[in-house]
């Protein structure tokens, strides 16, 4: 009788344990989905600044926070960590993150209006070259200093390189301009 209450009592020990360990960890997840969302805000706030500062698109710095410390503004060659920082023009905060202007690309079409990156048969080249924007993740970004330093004078955003290849960028998109050319108006494209 006396090893039966005490699996009992060691029962409900554990199925306390595993309630009090949901409700916590239920409970970290809230209050991490609201930190994120006030990160995001915050990055927010700054990007219409900057904008309503410089109304065409700002030139910026986007620094490495792991080579920070280490290697800026002296070094700039890329290792395990990628590079320490790079220039870029900042375009808009999206919903899923700042978006910059970092390249231009030839593009390529097929009949059916299919673009790619890389010849393939049957694909010709498109007689304007897209503008392409990378996109890093509202937390990525660690900190922006608006003002930048003597360096550069140009806004600083410390982020961390999670990308492929070690990039600041999550992922890429392509604008093409639109059909109506008094008005500078592009469209964002897929690109297989």
């Amino acid at each position: 009788m006396n090893w039966f209450i005490n699996n009992i009592i060691g029962m409900l020990g554990i199925i306390i344990s595993i309630f009090i360990a949901y409700h916590i960890f239920y409970l970290s997840k809230k209050i991490s989905f609201t930190n994120k969302i006030k990160h995001a805000q915050k990055i927010r706030e700054s990007i219409e600044k900057l904008i309503a500062i410089n109304v065409l698109a700002p030139k910026v710095e986007i620094i490495n926070v792991k080579k920070y410390f280490k290697d800026y503004p002296f070094r700039n060659s890329k290792n395990k960590h990628g590079y320490t920082y790079l220039g870029a023009e900042l375009k808009q905060a999206r919903f899923d993150g700042v978006e910059f202007f970092c390249g231009v690309e030839e593009v390529y079409y097929d009949s059916d209006k299919k673009y790619s990156l890389f010849k393939k048969e049957g694909y010709e080249k498109c007689e304007e070259n897209v503008l392409k924007t990378g996109i890093i993740p509202y937390d990525w970004i660690k900190y922006i200093y608006i003002d930048g330093v003597s360096t550069g004078y140009r806004p600083q955003f410390f982020v961390n390189f999670n990308g492929k290849n070690k990039e600041p960028y999550k992922y890429f998109a392509y604008y093409m301009r639109g059909d109506d050319f008094k008005i500078v108006n592009f469209r964002e494209i897929i690109i297989n």
